[in-house]
């Protein structure tokens, strides 16, 4: 047990108090253990609150924006979340006016930021991540996602940080540009703690 790093025993039907023995590791990350019936809070420490929601958009999502967002949602287990707030209602729902869990937009419906850290996703990220054209954040560090980031992704032209540490993820299934070398927008990105710098389209060549 001393290398685990994520623990899902959600939705069964467990009773009682979660031991603390259990979670005795400095490695683990992420515990869901919702949809149970655990009594108590447990001696190593309590659930992360949810950040306060910070509504910036005000008019409805633009379609398409919602339709990649219902997409990451499906395809990373959205549906196990411990954090899923506004996600869970799907079509239902908008995510810049109902402001959705982890999720920041414009003035006028476009996402901007995607901030899902340490919420249990899961799987592989969607290729239609990509056709983001106004986010400046992805942030899904800390997740038991496995795959390859869709390459096209690094190549967004309004990104500026990109944080997939503490995944499962191969860095090195991506054609990773050299040191230097212009990378779309973006400014920085970590990867399994890693944190590596690059150009940005507004600096200055001497």
């Amino acid at each position: 047990m001393d290398s685990l790093r994520f623990l899902f025993l959600h939705h069964n039907q467990f009773t009682g108090s979660l031991p603390s023995s259990l979670v005795e590791t400095q490695t683990l990350s992420v515990i869901a253990i919702h949809g149970n019936r655990v009594e108590g809070r447990p001696a190593y420490g309590r659930m992360q609150a949810h950040p306060p929601c910070t509504k910036v958009g005000q008019n409805y999502t633009i379609p398409s924006e919602k339709d990649v967002l219902l997409d990451v949602y499906e395809s990373l287990n959205g549906w196990s979340w411990p954090r899923n707030r506004g996600w869970e209602e799907g079509q239902a729902g908008d995510p810049c006016l109902q402001c959705w869990y982890g999720v920041t937009c414009t003035l006028d419906g476009y996402v901007t930021e995607l901030r899902l850290p340490k919420n249990a996703l899961y799987g592989t990220i969607p290729s239609s991540l990509s056709s983001f054209r106004h986010l400046r954040v992805i942030d899904f560090s800390s997740n038991p996602i496995f795959g390859s980031l869709p390459q096209a992704a690094l190549y967004l032209p309004s990104l500026r940080e990109l944080d997939m540490s503490g995944t499962f993820m191969d860095p090195f299934s991506l054609a990773l540009p050299s040191f230097g070398e212009e990378l779309g927008s973006l400014g920085r990105w970590r990867w399994n703690g890693d944190l590596f710098h690059w150009r940005v389209h507004e600096s200055v060549t001497l």
